[in-house]
């Protein structure tokens, strides 16, 4: 998965990870992340959370966020939900006009509700015929899960339009254009806003630096390739526009805590072992 401003165009997303690292992004859709056992670190519009066995977290359309698992977590298991607003039915404009002033429900005020339905959801998504379209028996526990998270969180309107516009400018720009060096004079050029403006909704609003937020981009595609191709590891890293082998090796250490190589190495060891 690959952070930046992401246009889904899916309907319906459940999936299951086994720790989860995200970089700061944003969507149109309402995403949903239960934890099911572990800790996982969670960042909504520059608030930061652990977030416990039990808890979930709320995220509005298009609020900025980001998803880091501890290296001490032996084991972080999570369910996440991306659902489109056109299945939000009477609550589309709640969605859009207000955000949580709390985007974190621990287990001990969590609606037993809403584990139940979020399981049961995950299930029927998984396991219906034509997936993954969303059946009618989906969007009846999503009506729930909605309607009683709704009833839990303090809402309050939304006014930093803003700097919605500027981190929906700059991300999709650093998407776009990663692979080219790109420094903070060129985004400032492109859409004409201070270097020092820019600088501070880096560090205000996504919450990293531009140089961890690209890097991280640019790392997170070079773990895929290791992944997923035979290419070089030195090919990779210009490919994912990094001009050395050593600000690679050093920007993916800094992410994974392991080399590019030895990620490769244990990937073939695992797979050779299952």
């Amino acid at each position: 998965m690959i952070p930046f401003y992401e246009n889904r165009i899916e309907d319906l997303l459940i999936f299951r990870e086994n720790g989860l690292d995200f970089l700061p992004h944003l969507h149109a859709q309402l995403e949903l992340l239960y934890v099911e056992d572990g800790e996982i670190e969670i960042t909504v519009n520059g608030c930061t959370r652990l977030m416990k066995k039990g808890g979930l977290s709320v995220l509005f359309p298009n609020s900025v966020h980001s998803y880091h698992t501890p290296p001490y977590q032996e084991s972080m298991n999570c369910i996440v939900v991306i659902l489109n607003l056109a299945l939000a039915g009477d609550f589309i404009n709640t969605l859009l006009k207000f955000h949580p002033k709390d985007p974190f429900i621990n287990k001990e005020n969590l609606h037993k509700d809403v584990p139940y339905a979020i399981n049961t959801l995950f299930e029927e998504y998984n396991h219906a015929q034509s997936h993954p379209v969303c059946t009618p028996i989906c969007k009846a526990y999503i009506q729930i899960i909605i309607s009683r998270l709704l009833q839990q969180v303090e809402l309050i309107t939304n006014t930093d339009v803003n700097y919605f516009d500027i981190i929906f400018d700059i991300i999709n720009y650093i998407n776009e254009n990663y692979m080219q060096p790109i420094s903070l004079n060129d985004i400032s050029r492109a859409l004409g806003v201070g270097r020092y403006h820019l600088s501070r909704v880096f560090s205000d609003k996504i919450n990293v630096s531009f140089s961890d937020y690209i890097n991280g981009i640019r790392v997170s595609w070079a773990r895929n390739m290791l992944l997923n191709t035979n290419k070089n590891i030195t090919q990779i890293a210009y490919d994912c526009g990094f001009q050395s082998i050593r600000t690679f090796n050093r920007a993916f250490s800094k992410v994974y805590f392991i080399s590019p190589r030895e990620f490769r190495k244990s990937q073939e060891a695992a797979s050779i072992s299952t």
